[in-house]
């Protein structure tokens, strides 16, 4: 006899026997997940500007008072508009520009001469 697995709803944890769908127990739970992420996709915001809050759209200026929203272990900000808390996500990136020091310059007459090379290779 073969031994039914058993899966767990992920919208009302109902144990089922892969009645409806291995994920859900029925259609209106895969429904109710469907709108669940859709409602969630519209309040997700990215931003190279600031944290803005999901709920009521309150920007919080990159630099600003928070730096709270600059610490390495941040995954959650309240909003101080309308006292939500609400996931957040920092990304860092770097970049950088390197150039001579100032007295490592070579002479004028050491310049004119590679540019010359340069032109002849």
């Amino acid at each position: 006899m073969l031994e039914q697995t058993i899966h767990k709803c992920l919208v009302c944890n109902k144990e089922h026997h892969k009645e409806y769908d291995r994920y859900f127990c029925s259609e209106e739970c895969e429904k109710r997940w469907d709108a669940k992420f859709k409602w969630e996709q519209e309040r997700t915001h990215d931003s190279d500007e600031g944290v803005i809050c999901p709920y009521c759209e309150n920007e919080y200026e990159a630099g600003g008072d928070y730096p709270e929203l600059y610490y390495d272990d941040i995954d959650s900000f309240e909003c101080r508009n309308c006292g939500k808390e609400f996931s957040v996500e920092a990304h860092t990136s770097w970049s950088w520009t390197s150039k001579p020091i100032d007295n490592d310059y070579p002479e004028l007459e050491d310049i004119e001469e590679e540019k010359e090379y340069e032109q002849t290779n």
